[in-house]
Parts: structure tokens; sequence; C-alpha cells
């Protein structure tokens, strides 16, 4: 099996949507560039953030602690969401340019943060040329071939006459990408901002759009560019067939995000349907693919997880405290580290509030960095292997082990809107030694070989081994 990017493994990823994070050059604005942060935001809407943006915050990333940053895409596009890409070799110019982007990818190297590009390669815009060229030369265009054209002249409404992303979004046409000529396109894309701009991988938009055959040629063609570089599928499903070691390094793991909104946000299953959940969802994978699945709790395209809490941030904490100590790349979608909220699409896209944060919300944030530390400090948080510990699905008490080399840690949760009494028997070779809890720096002791704990309505407690 091929190797998975060391730097992955346990990495905390972080989502920006780059209109919606930071105006850092107000000179590269669109004439139509709404106020920041006004709402409703709508499909059209602009901010006006940009690259120069997200450079101007790498302090503010550094400060929360995260590995990599993934972008959504970044390429020219008539859309805010960029994923109708009308030129892959050309930066929109209301982002920035290659020079910013080269700019960005070095200083975010120089704080050991690495930087993912969105790979839109199985459908493009509308205004994308070779599309272009067949709705001005019909059968005769030479591009005939890069698409799935059914019928001619080219239609676009009310119904397309060619293949598109979703049904019938006549705007992003579906690439033909087993076309040698297609085939080499989209390869020599991705290794060309790759050598450019020395950025670290690629995220693949709708990757099940294109056949494996394909894939297993772009993770040779990539990986030959630098070995370290991470390929991400878009992927909704359990998607072990892509992770064979020849194909991604990694999915975005959706039944994981499920998975936590059922049992955090909505509470609709229990403690023992939780964690036979995520055992399914290990059993799929090889060992070492689990320590780099993306482990998401909300992205561009779902509602915000603190929405789905009903603004509950004490439910929403305790999520993450399991996202932060569960094998994997925990990513953040922007914002949510600041209590943003906000319904589907469009909404769950709005401007990055960058207001000082007081409160539950300043709580979340300062949450977030406390994890994050703790998994740099703690290996076995990091990448140590995962048990079950113990399961009370009346209560919904939860609490499993995470375990490298001689350092081990317990994770224990109340998921319940209760104070919770719990004791629980001290993980083997435990002493009686005073135990830290990592999260409050409380001592607990063990007598009898049992751990008892008094926990907060959605509170949760990390438990170092002692010495």
């Amino acid at each position: 099996m091929n190797q998975l990017p060391e730097w992955s493994k346990g990495a905390v990823i972080y989502q920006i949507f780059p209109d919606r994070f930071y105006n850092g050059d107000k000179a590269n604005d669109p004439p139509n560039t709404e106020r920041w942060g006004r709402l409703p935001v709508t499909r059209e809407t602009l901010y006006g953030g940009d690259l120069r943006g997200i450079i101007k915050k790498i302090p503010y990333l550094v400060e929360l602690g995260v590995d990599a940053i993934y972008l959504t895409p970044i390429f020219v596009s008539p859309s805010p969401h960029k994923y109708d890409t009308t030129d892959y070799y050309q930066i929109d110019s209301h982002f920035g340019n290659v020079e910013v982007l080269s700019e960005l990818a070095r200083k975010c190297h120089k704080n050991n943060i690495r930087v993912v590009l969105d790979g839109v390669f199985g459908h493009c815009g509308e205004n994308f040329a070779a599309f272009r060229d067949i709705f001005e030369k019909g059968s005769k265009s030479k591009y005939v071939d890069w698409f799935y054209i059914h019928s001619f002249p080219l239609k676009k409404r009310p119904k397309p006459t060619y293949e598109t992303c979703g049904r019938n979004v006549w705007w992003m046409p579906r690439l033909r990408t087993e076309n040698p000529q297609v085939k080499d396109y989209i390869l020599n894309i991705a290794t060309h901002w790759m050598k450019k701009s020395k950025i670290d991988g690629w995220r693949l938009d709708v990757a099940t759009e294109i056949g494996h055959e394909f894939w297993k040629k772009f993770r040779k063609t990539i990986k030959r560019v630098n070995s370290e570089a991470i390929i991400l599928g878009e992927i909704w499903h359990i998607a072990s067939p892509w992770l064979q070691g020849n194909e991604f390094d990694s999915v975005m793991n959706y039944p994981f995000r499920q998975l936590m909104v059922a049992f955090f946000a909505e509470n609709r299953i229990n403690a023992t349907e939780f964690d036979e959940g995520l055992a399914w969802i290990r059993k799929a994978y090889k060992k070492e693919v689990n320590h780099a699945l993306y482990n998401l709790i909300g992205s561009h395209d779902t509602p915000r997880f603190l929405t789905l809490c009903r603004a509950d941030v004490s439910k929403m904490t305790l999520a993450v405290i399991f996202q932060m100590t569960y094998p994997g790349m925990p990513a953040i979608y922007y914002g949510d580290e600041r209590g943003m909220d906000g319904e589907g699409d469009p909404d769950n896209r709005r401007a990055m509030n960058w207001k000082e944060l007081k409160g539950q919300k300043k709580g979340l944030f300062e949450l977030y960095e406390k994890l994050i530390a703790l998994r740099k400090a703690h290996p076995a948080l990091r990448i140590g292997e995962f048990f079950t510990h113990y399961v009370d699905p009346k209560r919904n008490v939860y609490s499993y082990t995470r375990r490298w080399g001689d350092e081990e840690v317990l994770i224990v949760l109340n998921n319940s809107a209760n104070l919770q009494g719990v004791t629980i028997s001290a993980p083997e070779d435990w002493s009686g030694l005073p135990i830290s809890d990592l999260l409050s720096g409380e001592k607990y002791s063990i007598a009898d070989e049992k751990i008892r704990l008094s926990l907060q309505p959605y509170s949760g407690a990390i438990l170092l081994k002692p010495e």
C-alpha cells in the first residue's frame, strides 16, 4: 500500500471559502461587492474576500493551531463559489493572481501550514473555452469529444442536451475524462499549480463523477511531483474502493458527520448506536486510512453545526471535544470556531464574523485552541489507537481511550441535559496516583479500580494516565 503523507495523520484542517473569509485587498473587489457581513446571503452575493485576506490572517490560523488550510475553488469563474470554472490556468482576478497564491503558500509553509486547493475536474462552467467552442461550431468543434453531448444543436434549457454535474445543472457541463486529451489537460492543470505555487495537494470535487482508472493515473502523476501531497476526495458515502492505496489518501468523512449530527446536535441516536456507527466506519477502512480521514461536522454544503444544535453552544462544545479527540483529521469549517450559524446553502456561507468574541462564543474559540494544542502535545490524541471504554445508552454517557506507546488518554462524555455522576472502571495499568483532567485541570483519584466523576450537562473530561 502506498504511504499516506506523514503530515496528514491526525492533522487539523481548516476550510476557507475565499470570498467570505477576509478582504485583504479592496482594489480587486468586484463592482457589486456587498458590505461585509450584510444579510441575507444570496447565491450571487460577493463580499470581497481574497487571497491577500488569507495571508493577512495567517497569524490567526497560527493562533488557532491548524496544520493545513483547504480553499474552495479560486480559479476564474462567474460565481461566488467558483465551482463553474471558466479558466483553470488563471486565478480569479477578484481573489488575486499567481504571485499572491505563491506568497500565500510560502508564508503558510513558514508557519508549518499546508495549502490544499479544490480541484473541480469532473465538470466545468458554461464559459469554459472548449464548451463555448461547441456552442459556436456545433458538431464541427474539435472539442465535441470533451463532453457527453446527446444531440445538436446544443441547448441549455429547458433540458440540457448534454450531461451535467447534478440533474439539469446546465451551467456545469460534465467533462469526458476518459478522453485522453481531457485526461492530459486535467493532469497538466494539477501538476502546473503544484509546481508553480508549491501547493500541498488537492481536494477533489464530486470525485465520483470520474472513473477509477483516471484517479489511479492522477495519483501517480501527483505523487511524482510531491510524494507528500495529499489527495482528498469528496465522496458522501463509505469510500473504501477509492482508498486502497492507489487512488486517494483520504475522503471527506460525511458518514462521520451524519453520526455527529444525530448524536450530539439532534440527540436522535443513543451512545450505543453512536459507538456502533463509528465502529462500522472504522472497519470499512484500513487502519492507517482511519488516521487521515477528513472528519468534518460541517462544510459549505451543509447547514452550520451550531444551527443544527439550535444555537446550544454547550452541545457544539461537546461535539468538538469528541471530534478533536477521535482518530483522523478533524476539519474546521471557517467560523465554526467563532460560533457562526447558518442554514443550508447559501446561508451557511456568510461572511466571517471578525467581531470581538464574548461569552460562550469566546469560550468556544478558546476550547478549539486548547483542544488543538492538546492534540499537538499528546501523540495519543493525534495518532493513537482508539478503544471504546464504557457505553451507557440510557444516560448517554460515553467513554473511550486513545493509546500511543506508554501514553494513554481516557475521554468521558456526558451527552445529556442532566448533571451526571459517573463511575467507570479505570483502564488497565492505571495507578492510584492523581489523574489530571487536561480540559479543566481538576484532579481525580482511583479507588477500588474505579474513577468517579461529576459531569455537567453536555460536558466532557480528558483524563491523562498517571506517569
